[in-house]
């Protein structure tokens, strides 16, 4: 997540010439400078989870910003929601604020993404970049794409004309797709179905803060898919749930974390349900700011015949005599 701010000063110099002998000094007419943003995100909403670096001009975001000169420092900018004004084509708050006129002033900026989830960020002056996330469930929120900038720190209305660089980072991990496929064509004399996908012991409420996930209130089985899906030697697409993604609490893995997989087999007049479970934990870690992606690939024993005769064997033999 990236945001940026940005600030248009008018400054006019009227110089007069009286004559050659006196000169009336310059003047400086200042207005005051406007603090706006121009935001971008970091690669990869509340409508889906955010990919590339463009943040999108209809999400929100909160921000505050503190006076770096004052000792203790103070706030200058409470936690406000930063949006998107069309008519004047920049991002500003609601307020308008203006840079500070002391001499060698500063403003530090810490920001979040997105404004609709505000209630769980808290400000912590002690946190590089500013904010801590306090109980937060990941699987009722999975419309929000947390996301927090780097702290921008000794900003000025000259420094920052052009737009104070503040860059957003992903704070969870993304599972983006799930694909299934048969390790070979078996289309000949089998059919297959996928009904269901489990990911198991997974942590799913936490805290965030000095840049890591503390899980609390234990774990849950989350099902990513359930339906029907027939699946063959071409990869199909699992769709997770109605959404599409499903956004992961950031965690250390353990031989908890395992993968149920079932699906349906039809040979001849014959179905079975299959289920197996897959050592999920072998990804060791779910990490911030990563999408993953799960490749499921189901192999088949052939069948085949190892034919042999049994040798004959001798009976006893039949022994007559004619006369």
């Amino acid at each position: 997540m990236k945001k940026y701010i940005y600030t248009t000063a008018i400054v006019a110099l009227a110089l007069m010439s009286c004559s050659k002998s006196e000169t009336t000094p310059a003047s400086v007419i200042e207005e005051d400078i406007q603090i706006s943003f121009t935001p971008a995100a970091g690669k990869a909403s509340t409508k889906a989870p955010l990919a590339g670096t463009s943040y999108p001009k209809d999400l929100p975001f909160g921000s505050i910003a503190i006076y770096e000169n004052a000792n203790p420092k103070t706030e200058y900018i409470a936690k406000s929601e930063v949006y998107y004004k069309k008519d004047k084509e920049y991002w500003s708050t609601e307020k308008t604020y203006y840079w500070p006129k002391s001499e060698g002033a500063t403003l530090a900026f810490y920001s979040f993404s997105p404004y609709a989830a505000a209630s769980y960020f808290t400000y912590d002056k002690d946190v590089t970049n500013g904010w801590t996330i306090s109980g937060y469930n990941v699987d009722e929120n999975q419309d929000f794409d947390l996301m927090i900038a780097d702290a921008k720190t000794g900003c000025t209305s000259k420094k920052d004309a052009n737009g104070v660089a503040t860059v957003f980072h992903h704070k969870l991990a993304y599972l983006k797709a799930i694909t299934i496929k048969t390790a070979d064509d078996y289309s000949e004399t089998q059919k297959f179905t996928l009904k269901t996908i489990t990911l198991n012991g997974i942590d799913y409420k936490g805290t965030y803060t000095y840049d890591e996930w503390t899980a609390s209130e234990g774990t849950t089985d989350k099902t990513l898919f359930s339906g029907e899906l027939e699946f063959g030697s071409t990869e199909a697409n699992a769709t997770i749930n109605e959404k599409g993604w499903y956004f992961l609490l950031p965690q250390k893995l353990d031989k908890n974390n395992t993968l149920t997989v079932e699906y349906e087999v039809v040979t001849g007049k014959t179905t079975e349900t299959v289920k197996v479970d897959l050592d999920f934990y072998t990804l060791v870690e779910l990490e911030m700011n990563k999408a993953y992606t799960i490749n499921i690939t189901i192999k088949e024993d052939i069948i085949t015949w190892a034919p042999s005769i049994t040798d004959w064997t001798d009976a006893d033999a039949y022994s007559t005599t004619v006369e």
